[in-house]
Formats: C-alpha cells, sequence, structure tokens
C-alpha cells in the first residue's frame, strides 16, 4: 500500500509540474503576442530641454515635449538641473500609455519624489512636491504600438504574382521588372492600379506608375497590375553609337526638350519642337552638333558653340541615363537645371545632379518611344501541349 502511495504521488507531482509548465509557456506565449504588437519606447528630459525657461528662486512654468512626452512644471526654473520649487506640481503626459517614470537628482533636493515609479498606466502622470527638486534627469517609458503593415501584391499577367509588406504611411518600391506572356506587348511599361480586359491604346484614362517615386503611401492592402506595350518608335542612344537624337530630360514625368545652343539651352515640352542633334563618336568620347556648330562648354556654367569639333563623355547618369561630361573641363557638363525660373540645359557642375535631386538632372539621348497595345494580361493564351499514352 505505501508503494501505491508512493506511486500516486510521484504521478501528482508529475502532473502538477506538467501544468506549471503548460501555464509558463502559456503566459510567455501571451507575453510574446503582446510584444509583437506594442513595445516599450523611453523619453529622457535633461536640463538643457527647459533652458531661459521659468523663474530662479520663485518659480513659473517650465515644459518640453520629447517623443510625444510632455514634462511640464507650473513653478519652475531651467538652469544647470530643472528645478521645481516647493508646492509646485509635475505633470507628466503622453497620448500613449505611461509605464514608468525614474528620476536622478542634485544631492538631497528630491521633492519629496520617489527615484523611480514602475506598474503604471496612464496618460498623465502628477505629483506635488513637498519641497524644492532639483531634477538633473527624467526618464519616463511608455508603450508604443507596433508599425502597421499592409500586404502590395504585384499581379503579372492575371495568373501571377508577388507580395511585398509595407509600413502604414510609407511608399512601395517596385519589384523585379516582369516578362509579358504576349508576343508583341512585351514591353513593361508601368504598374495600374486595375486591370481591363484585352489590348487598348488609349490608356489616359487609366492610373498607371512608371516610377515608384509617384506612387501613393501605403494606408491598406492594395494590389497594382504590371502593363505591357507594344514599343513601336523611338531613336535609342547605346552609349557606343553616334546618330541623330533629341537631348531632353524628365521631371516628375515631363519631358523636357533641348532647343537649339546657346550659353543656357531653352527647352519645350512638345517633342515636335525639340532639336535633333548628330552625336559622332570619336575614339572614346563624342561630338555633339547642331547644322555647322558644335556645343561646347564654355566657363561658368554656360555652354557655347564651335565650328570645330568639341568633345564629351558620355556615361550612365546619376539622376537619369546619361551623363555627358566636357574632356576639357571635367567636372562641368550639359545637366538640365528644374524650377519655373530655369527649365534650361547649361554648364553646371556635374555633382550638382546627384541621385534623387529635384533641381538638377542627367539626361536623356533619344527620341520618346511610342507605346500602343497595353495589356495587363495575355489576350490569347499559349497553346498547350498534350501527351497522350497509347495503349497497346
Amino acid at each position: 500500500m505505501m508503494t501505491n502511495l508512493l506511486n500516486g504521488a510521484h504521478v501528482a507531482n508529475k502532473l502538477f509540474s506538467t501544468i506549471a509548465r503548460l501555464r509558463l509557456l502559456l503566459v510567455m506565449f501571451v507575453a510574446l503576442t503582446v510584444s509583437a504588437n506594442v513595445w516599450g519606447a523611453e523619453a529622457e528630459f535633461a536640463p538643457n530641454n527647459f533652458s531661459g525657461q521659468g523663474t530662479s528662486g520663485t518659480g513659473s512654468p517650465i515644459s518640453a515635449t520629447v517623443n510625444g512626452v510632455t514634462f511640464a512644471c507650473d513653478e519652475g526654473y531651467g538652469t544647470t538641473q530643472f528645478r521645481c520649487y516647493s508646492g509646485s506640481t509635475i505633470t507628466i503626459s503622453s497620448s500613449n500609455t505611461i509605464t514608468a517614470i525614474s528620476f536622478t537628482f542634485s544631492g538631497s533636493y528630491n521633492g519629496g519624489l520617489e527615484t523611480s515609479y514602475t506598474n503604471l498606466s496612464t496618460n498623465s502622470w502628477e505629483k506635488e512636491l513637498s519641497s524644492q527638486a532639483r531634477i538633473t534627469a527624467c526618464v519616463v517609458t511608455y508603450e508604443t504600438a507596433a508599425a502597421t503593415k499592409y500586404t502590395v501584391t504585384w499581379d503579372v499577367n492575371g495568373d501571377q504574382s508577388v507580395t511585398t509588406q509595407v509600413t502604414e504611411g510609407s511608399k512601395p518600391t517596385f519589384p523585379a521588372t516582369p516578362s509579358s506572356c504576349d508576343a508583341t506587348s512585351t514591353t513593361f511599361y508601368g504598374w495600374a492600379t486595375a486591370t481591363w480586359d484585352g489590348k487598348i491604346n488609349d490608356v489616359s484614362a487609366k492610373t498607371i506608375y512608371t516610377s515608384a517615386n509617384d506612387m501613393p503611401a501605403v494606408n491598406g492592402a492594395v494590389t497594382y497590375y504590371a502593363v505591357f506595350a507594344e514599343n513601336s518608335g523611338g531613336a535609342s542612344f547605346d552609349g557606343t553609337t553616334g546618330g541623330n537624337f533629341k537631348i531632353y530630360a524628365i521631371v516628375n514625368g515631363t519631358k523636357y526638350y533641348a532647343q537649339g545652343t546657346g550659353s543656357k539651352i531653352s527647352s519645350t515640352t512638345e517633342e515636335s519642337d525639340a532639336t535633333e542633334y548628330t552625336f559622332t563618336k570619336t575614339n572614346t568620347s563624342f561630338t555633339i552638333k547642331t547644322g555647322t556648330s558644335y556645343i561646347t562648354y564654355s566657363s561658368s556654367t554656360n555652354l557655347g558653340t564651335s565650328t570645330t569639333p568639341y568633345d564629351w563623355n558620355i556615361s550612365e547618369g546619376k539622376n537619369g541615363s546619361w551623363r555627358i561630361a566636357s574632356v576639357a573641363s571635367t567636372t562641368r557638363g550639359i545637366v538640365f537645371r528644374a524650377g519655373s525660373s530655369y527649365n534650361q540645359f547649361g554648364g553646371y557642375a556635374l555633382s550638382n545632379a546627384s541621385d534623387g535631386s529635384t533641381e538638377y538632372f542627367d539626361v536623356e539621348i533619344g527620341s520618346s518611344p511610342s507605346f500602343s497595345n497595353f495589356i495587363t494580361s495575355c489576350t490569347t493564351q499559349p497553346s498547350r501541349c498534350v501527351t497522350q499514352k497509347m495503349r497497346g
């Protein structure tokens, strides 16, 4: 019988131990679940946050806000400490939930405050001081919600897709350039907000993003559809071969075409009014000519012309497709300057046309392509090869 009792006790102990472990795991799971959605952040206040505020000796209102948390004292003074005088009230508030507050004091001037307050759950905390407090630091811990992310779906050809997770309020970045399933509409054009049936030529009423910079911020789950088109025009400069090309810059989707010559070359948004320049390859560089005039770099931010050839190096651009740099003055080139007072090409410093600049741009060389037959899915399904098993 004693053996049975001992065995029973052993089983009970194991059962209690198992239950305890399960409870611990449950607590850990809950903690992990909460921490996935909420975490602690801190706002730290220092004397310099209150510099120049308040009145020495008698005190007057001082306040500062750090990371959305506000520390206020109705009778204070900002100096090498932030002082709150006897009888004054300290108020610490935030739109987020305050969970802890800690103070560091100068000497014994604590105003009757504790060095720390924990296990708080409030948006506003107040204390009336029983004596003067000279505070050298105050750290407020508060809860902040995890950033919300939404799924952006990139639909390709109507039968495949990729997804990305984008933080609320941020713009999505384009995924890898997709490939068309159509035999003729093979050029990727951009991402549309809606799909359509068949091939269309007029997309003026459609919302299609050709640049990630132009996309709206994400505020919910959204789907974009890959648009492909037939590219039937536009002479293309390849960086190695000469030819007759137009020079233009793209600013916020608008094309500004160079016209003629001058110290500053004017621009037009009408391609039909653009000048076509002759690019001639000379060893490792190019000359650029219109009529009998070669375009040159002159001085300062000015371009010029000459009846004798002038060499330009053409390489991949930083803020545009092509960078045209003077061989003789390597820091200068043909750069487009945007703005209502400018919108012109000049001999600006190439360093101005940095990646992401909204004022200075490298250039495009060629003619604008002509697109037609826009699609968001295949208009004809690919043939399927069906193999039948022969029966003997």
